[in-house]
C-alpha cells in the first residue's frame, strides 16, 4: 500500500497529508490532493468571515446601546433640517 512503502509515520492533519502527496508526486492522488486544498482553504476563510461579523456585530450592539434620547434628536433635526 501507498502509505506503508516509505515506513515513514502516517500523516495526522490535512496539511501533512498534502505534504505526503507532494512527495510521492502530484500525479498519485490528484483528486485527493485538490480536495484537501480546499478543505484547508475553507477553514481559513470561514474563520475570516466569521471574525468581521463578530466585529460588526459588537460595533452595532455599541450604536444601539449608546443611541439616547440626545443623539436621536440631533439626528432627527439633521434630517429635517
Amino acid at each position: 500500500m501507498l502509505l506503508t512503502t516509505r515506513g515513514d509515520s502516517l500523516p495526522s492533519t490535512p496539511l501533512e497529508l498534502i505534504y505526503f502527496i507532494v512527495s510521492y508526486g502530484d500525479d498519485v492522488c490528484p483528486n485527493l490532493r485538490i480536495a484537501l486544498q480546499i478543505l484547508l482553504t475553507i477553514a481559513v476563510s470561514i474563520a475570516s468571515c466569521e471574525r468581521s461579523f463578530s466585529k460588526l456585530k459588537l460595533i452595532l450592539s455599541y450604536l444601539r446601546a449608546s443611541m439616547g434620547q440626545d443623539r436621536l434628536c440631533v439626528e432627527y433635526r439633521e434630517e429635517n433640517g
